[in-house]
């Protein structure tokens, strides 16, 4: 493959419950810590689930001395922190490795700051419209928080925000990764945002999707669990760094892993996971022999992580011994937005670390209805090539192929 059409990974930021930059969290991945807390950011009455992967206090100020966080929401100061971390795991913090008008900012966020945008719209209705503060209205908009990176940063290229689901994240690495290919930027910094509020919370509530956690199990959410059926939500800002592999050879930057191989359609039935996974290694290149890691989909809705593990069942069928799966939203919660995001940053860490966080799945013909077998701990083993699955409630799907480079 020619280098001018390689796209390569070359930074991971996060800020999440687990860990601030990509070294703290993945530590306390690898430790399969769990941190969940009762939530306190709104009221919770009556609902059956009272507990979320909540990000607790910080300061922001330690991360941004020249910034006020007091007019900045909190969950635009999350991509803003989980931005910083990915441009200094890519060495891009310093301003002559890149051209501020060739690289672009791609945000995945359902709601952009859903807080900002359920204020804004209670003061209209509870006061009118002529008491609303006009300032007010700019954060309420869902590109607010991609908009406000590029800001920060002078940065030129294309902004856009991906709010069609939770497989916006790879939607956006794919449309960036496109527009590097095509000489339109050299550089793309892809984010996935997810905040708690209660408006969203009470309205999943309603759809009866959030699971409460038991306390017997010390609220451990196991996804395939035979008596739960629904998730956990969770906050988490998640960046990854694109450059054209020419670029990062040019400035010796470390190289996670190379995007190769991308695939979406629409649907909600066995076929459509199945068609989506079977493209995407199709668009690789590749084979499914060649696959070695999954991260699932998979965050305890039942319907939907049967079909995928029906899914992978279908396409694995003659290497289900080889492949091992990995349910990440065990210990990030169900991160809508931004949960495909984490997804690939981990599976990028693993290929580069030679080692699979837990929760690990393996397919086990004898093991209950899922047929699938828990190992908890992490697994050393090389890794090559990675698939993502990401599919939304609403029928979304999207499937991914990250490679060692």
């Amino acid at each position: 493959m020619a280098n001018k059409k390689r796209v390569v990974i070359t930074g991971l930021g996060i800020f999440s419950p687990l860990g601030v930059g990509i070294g703290e969290y993945w530590r306390n991945l690898l430790k399969n810590n769990f941190p969940i807390k009762k939530i306190s950011l709104f009221p919770i009455g009556e609902f059956k689930c009272k507990y979320a992967f909540q990000i607790g206090k910080f300061k922001f100020n330690s991360y941004f001395k020249d910034l006020k966080s007091d007019y900045i929401p909190r969950s635009t100061q999350f991509l803003l922190i989980a931005v910083k971390t990915a441009l200094k795991d890519s060495n891009l913090q310093n301003k002559a490795y890149y051209d501020e008008n060739e690289i672009g900012v791609f945000t995945s966020s359902i709601y952009g700051d859903w807080s900002s945008n359920e204020a804004f719209y209670n003061s209209t209705l509870l006061k009118g419209p002529d008491s609303v503060n006009p300032m007010a209205f700019p954060p309420a908009i869902c590109n607010y928080p991609s908009n406000y990176v590029s800001m920060i940063n002078n940065f030129k290229g294309a902004n856009l925000t991906f709010s069609s689901g939770f497989q916006g994240g790879l939607e956006a690495i794919n449309f960036a990764s496109s527009l590097i290919k095509q000489g339109y930027i050299k550089t793309a910094v892809v984010n996935g945002l997810n905040d708690l509020a209660s408006g969203h919370y009470l309205q999943l509530s309603l759809q009866k999707l959030l699971y409460k956690p038991d306390k017997r199990k010390k609220y451990r959410m196991r996804i395939f669990d035979n008596n739960r059926d629904g998730f956990i939500l969770g906050e988490n800002s998640s960046t990854i760094i694109l450059e054209s592999i020419i670029e990062a050879k040019k400035r010796k930057a470390k190289m996670y892993a190379e995007v190769l191989g991308y695939s979406a359609n629409f649907g909600k039935n066995i076929d459509d996971y199945t068609r989506v996974i079977t493209d995407a290694i199709k668009d690789s290149g590749l084979r499914a022999c060649d696959i070695d890691l999954c991260m699932l989909n998979a965050n305890g809705i039942k319907s939907m992580d049967s079909k995928e593990i029906n899914a992978v069942r279908t396409v694995f069928k003659d290497y289900l011994n080889k492949i091992d799966l990995v349910a990440i939203k065990e210990n990030n919660g169900e991160c809508e937005g931004a949960s495909s995001i984490i997804q690939t940053l981990v599976g990028v860490k693993a290929i580069h670390s030679n080692i699979i966080p837990p929760p690990v799945y393996r397919y086990d013909s004898l093991n209950g209805i899922s047929g699938l077998k828990l190992k908890n701990n992490s697994k050393r083993k090389r890794i090559t090539n990675v698939l993502i699955n990401s599919f939304d409630l609403e029928g979304n799907n999207a499937s991914l192929i990250v490679k060692k480079v």
